[in-house]
């Protein structure tokens, strides 16, 4: 339970970028110098007035305080601050691997010479700003790290969106030895994990929306030896689910301290708690049944707009503040 005075958790949320939102591409890969006139395909009606740098995107590189609402891209909040502004200098790298995840998603590894390590470095749950020339337009697009930064690896994971230019050219047409134009890593949906802590982290992600949770994830375990995570990740049906293998490898490597809840919205089992969509009411009953939220240091959700709405929902009516 709660001891008086003791700090709320903190909820932090975020939208997998890519293709599915190009007016986040245009906050997270462009600054108001560069905001393209047109708009990149897909903007659809929105008028941009004005571009300026996002709480949390800027400054010192921290975490937001404890009781404060962690902004990412693809949130539809007003989150403007001022600052200095983000690096935008894109670093040529080489496809050293791509590893197919699932029929509709695939990651891409990144060799990373030994004079950008240092460029490249990153926070758990960060992205990357991917820039390529497809059928002779330039495109930018965002997607999340999914590795921890104790990996010594720098991967992203890509899944199909239908009609998504970039997405399915990845898919389709990417090889090993193949070069992309690549900013280094940046965004606010992130965590600095202390070897010396003991907490219990909580992860709400959705389809392709495990790609950030996954580095958290691994972060908070290979960092944290006396915390624990818990993951409820929703997916249409069995064969959607990104990561699978590699999460029943981490549930077995840290069977005393990992719990991985997975909800299929197409096929049913035995147990009816995780048969659907991760919905309001099927978070409330996660809530009511499987955790304790006053006892969660943190909260990190990602996926689709309504599961996000959803799990948000239900936190802030148990107590999980926002500021």
């Amino acid at each position: 339970s709660t001891q008086p005075g003791a700090r709320l958790p903190l909820l932090l949320r975020a939208t997998n970028p890519g293709d599915a939102d190009p007016i986040d591409d245009l906050l997270g890969a462009y600054t108001p110098q560069e905001l393209p006139a047109p708009l990149p395909r897909g903007a659809g009606e929105v008028q941009i007035v004005e571009v300026r740098p996002r709480a949390f995107d800027i400054g010192e590189g921290r975490a937001p305080a404890p009781g404060s609402f962690g902004l990412a891209p693809g949130l539809r909040r007003d989150a403007h601050s001022p600052g200095r502004r983000m690096s935008v200098n894109f670093h040529r790298l080489a496809i050293a691997e791509i590893v197919p995840e699932t029929a509709e998603a695939c990651s891409i590894r990144f060799h990373v010479p030994p004079e950008l390590a240092q460029t490249f470095r990153f926070r758990p749950g960060q992205h990357l700003t991917l820039k390529a020339e497809i059928g002779g337009e330039e495109v930018r697009r965002n997607y999340s790290l999914c590795v921890a930064p104790q990996d010594g690896e720098v991967k992203v994971t890509v899944k199909r969106i239908a009609g998504g230019l970039f997405s399915n050219w990845a898919n389709d047409q990417l090889k090993p030895g193949d070069s992309l134009d690549v900013m280094p890593p940046h965004g606010s949906f992130a965590w600095d994990f202390a070897p010396g802590a003991a907490n219990n982290y909580v992860g709400f992600a959705g389809g392709s929306g495990i790609t950030p949770v996954l580095s958290l994830l691994k972060a908070a375990m290979l960092t944290e030896p006396d915390s624990r995570f818990t993951l409820f990740y929703g997916n249409r049906d069995s064969q959607s689910v990104i990561f699978l293998e590699a999460l029943a490898k981490l549930k077995n490597r840290f069977m005393d301290r990992l719990e991985v809840y997975h909800f299929l919205d197409e096929e049913s089992g035995e147990i009816e708690l995780f048969n659907g969509m991760l919905d309001r009411a099927k978070c409330d009953e996660i809530l009511d049944c499987l955790i304790e939220p006053a006892a969660a240091a943190a909260f990190f959700i990602c996926g689709p707009g309504p599961m996000m709405d959803a799990a948000e929902e239900a936190l802030l009516a148990r107590g999980v503040d926002k500021a």
